[in-house]
């Protein structure tokens, strides 16, 4: 692995496809018409997911059993979540420190840094995981964030952020000239008087809030307002790298001094409390590939500085929906990315989620009279699906999981077993094939009308599900 003009991270890899860098689908359900959403900005599913949020439901409810339209066939490939329990399961390091911190031999907090796409973005799943580790295992902070308005209706529970005008976001989704940290994000500005305001709103204890200035030869001053103090302080380094301000307030307010840029490539909220940390860090439409756009230098500092018990990978709903994706390649890819995740931070735990459930319904079939179903593609469907796409045939004209979504799983699952990973099966927990279906069609519904994202009642249900199979692995371990 090496750093690439772009600040970006080269792969090494003799079948490694620059095209495939990053995947650009911004709205899965789109994804078979891949080559013109490549000449647009993706701002759909951005927008899709802006409307959710105002539509989300509050209860977790109950899936209705009498939705005529639906069927449960079995999946294309067979895929089960992998055990958890013990060393095989990829999971002792993290349940020795859980372990380790309830019997009170542990000061530090343990922390879990959760990386994916769309379904952590929103922080409804992570943030539903987070509550549940920490009403049991103690809150230690919100730990690190993406800084300010990351993207649009981006959200981190317990922390608020506002800002002037002139700050920008850079996105290592949409641009790769980096450099990006472990956020994957980079807030900027390069004028004076621009202000930027970060808060916790977590009441009960003491807070301390830490910042990720980018030091460098060029960089700009700022003033730092925060616990009735004021600091200035010289941004400027003969080194590119990351530069913290940490202090004890529940909110810090930054003010440039001059023109030089300023970047922020996130911050962090700790609690005085004993207990657990749940990073969550989603950025919509990105697929594993995304990270090789991140700085190595800044990610290994990251990731050293965090200290993670448990690394996190929830990507694959946008890879599964690119028809032609090489499995092997991409499986070379994820396991090579997770292997530097894990040198890095010295080697913690790891988990691979298998991308959850998700359908598609053929654009030539949506305006066609009556409601089609959901039913998995044949065998002999699969095979020629590419060809049946293009004839536009009847034979597709009804919701099904994309043939790459099985793939991307399977890839996954070697991918995990390989890195001596544990693996939880995203769509088995949803019923298999044509869960997402189902779990829209609910009463209440538990996902959205696109079949690919979950509201806060699915993505509560989801997180409930992930715990409870996290957690009896830890039952059997300790």
């Amino acid at each position: 692995m090496t750093i690439s003009p772009g600040h970006g991270i080269k792969l090494d890899l003799p079948n490694y496809a620059p095209g495939l860098a990053v995947i650009p689908i911004d709205n899965p359900e789109e994804a078979r018409h891949y080559a013109r959403l490549r000449k647009t900005r993706p701002y759909r599913m951005a927008l899709t997911i802006g409307f959710c949020l105002l539509l989300a439901a509050c209860s977790q409810p109950q899936i209705s059993e009498n939705v005529a339209e639906s069927s449960q066939p079995g999946p294309v490939v067979k895929d089960t979540p992998v055990a958890v329990a013990g060393a095989k399961g990829g999971l002792s390091g993290f349940y020795t420190a859980l372990a380790r911190l309830e019997s009170g031999k542990r000061a530090r907090p343990v922390v879990v840094v959760h990386l994916g796409d769309s379904h952590i973005a929103a922080d409804r799943f992570s943030g539903d995981l987070r509550q549940r580790f920490q009403r049991r295992f103690g809150d230690a902070g919100r730990g690190l964030v993406q800084p300010g308005k990351a993207f649009k209706y981006f959200n981190a529970r317990g922390v608020s952020t506002q800002q002037s005008d002139g700050w920008t976001a850079a996105n290592s989704f949409f641009d790769n000239t980096g450099p990006y940290s472990l956020t994957g994000v980079r807030l900027e500005v390069a004028s004076a008087g621009e202000v930027l305001k970060l808060a916790v709103d977590r009441p009960g204890s003491q807070q301390e809030i830490e910042v990720e200035f980018l030091s460098g030869p060029k960089a700009g001053s700022i003033e730092i307002k925060a616990g009735g103090k004021t600091r200035v302080l010289d941004l400027r380094n003969a080194k590119t790298r990351i530069q913290r301000f940490k202090i004890r307030a529940q909110s810090v307010s930054i003010k440039t001094l001059d023109a030089r840029p300023v970047a922020v490539l996130g911050w962090s909220s700790y609690s005085s409390n004993r207990g657990l940390r749940y990073v969550s860090l989603g950025l919509p439409g990105a697929s594993v590939d995304v990270m090789a756009r991140w700085d190595s230098s800044l990610v290994k500092a990251d990731l050293k500085y965090l200290k993670p018990d448990l690394i996190i990978l929830g990507y694959g709903t946008n890879e599964g929906f690119k028809d032609d994706l090489n499995a092997a390649a991409y499986q070379q890819r994820f396991e090579t990315l997770a292997i530097n995740l894990k040198k890095a931070a010295n080697n913690p735990s790891l988990l691979v989620l298998g991308a959850p459930d998700s359908t598609r319904l053929p654009k030539y079939a949506r305006k066609q009279e009556g409601s089609p179903g959901c039913k998995a593609l044949s065998l002999d469907e699969v095979a020629q699906y590419s060809t049946l796409l293009q004839q536009k045939s009847q034979r597709l004209a009804r919701w099904h999981a994309p043939p790459g979504l099985a793939r991307v799983r399977a890839a996954q699952k070697r991918a995990a077993q390989n890195l001596n990973a544990a693996y939880w099966d995203w769509s088995q927990a949803m019923g298999g094939e044509c869960g997402t279906f189902r779990w829209a069609r609910a009463k209440p519904a538990l996902a959205y009308g696109d079949n690919v994202h979950f509201n806060d009642a699915g993505s509560k249900r989801a997180a409930v599900a992930l715990y409870r199979f996290l957690m009896k692995g830890y039952g059997q371990f300790s």
